[in-house]
């Protein structure tokens, strides 16, 4: 058990977070509801972590993790797909990509403290480039991505534990935002350009 037995009013149900013995890299939440209905999560989550394992490595290859603010990325599966799974036998992330393209998508969130100028403008957008050549490779046809872009300068006026949030929006200066249909017309890193917004100061 990670925690104490809790009861959501909001939503009328008890929760309680969970490691698996089989999988105790991965945290899951069990839900009984006031009419006795029991659900987890712990398809998605375990879905997410092995996303993770395989992703991460080429993120951090890209972007050096002294860069790193926060890195987020899930598995989002349609209620289709968790209907036709079996509970006792879960498939693995790269299994239900493979058997279950278009009811599932990725979502990508990267936070950087990265001042963006000129001289490295074209050298990000390959980054991103390489991204969507990766998710190529691999079969993920549903997705988007966010990276965000605070000026580093913040790190050392603020340090890098603190959590992302509204707060710090005056230090954000550019965004790239891409999904799997705008991917559908990037044929070079310079078609990406359209898709990097500068926040005026």
């Amino acid at each position: 058990m990670v925690r104490e037995v809790e009861y959501r009013h909001s939503s009328k149900y008890f929760v309680l977070e969970v490691r698996p013995k089989e999988n105790r890299c991965v945290t899951l939440a069990g839900f009984k509801y006031i009419n006795g209905k029991l659900e987890d999560n712990y398809p998605s989550q375990l879905w997410d972590f092995q996303l993770k394992k395989e992703i991460k490595p080429f993120i951090d290859e890209m972007y050096p993790p002294q860069n790193h603010w926060d890195i987020y990325m899930n598995v989002l599966g349609t209620e289709t797909l968790y209907e036709e799974i079996d509970n006792k036998n879960i498939p693995s992330y790269q299994e239900i990509r493979k058997q279950y393209p278009d009811k599932k998508s990725l979502k990508l969130k990267i936070y950087l403290f990265k001042d963006i100028d000129e001289d490295n403008m074209n050298e990000e957008l390959e980054k991103i480039y390489r991204l969507i050549q990766l998710f190529r490779e691999k079969g993920i046809q549903k997705y988007s991505m966010n990276i965000f872009y605070y000026e580093e300068r913040m790190m050392e006026e603020k340090g890098r534990d603190i959590k992302v949030g509204a707060e710090f929006i005056d230090y954000c200066t550019h965004r790239i935002s891409v999904t799997d249909k705008d991917a559908k017309t990037v044929l070079t890193p310079k078609d990406l350009e359209k898709y990097l917004v500068e926040f005026s100061k």
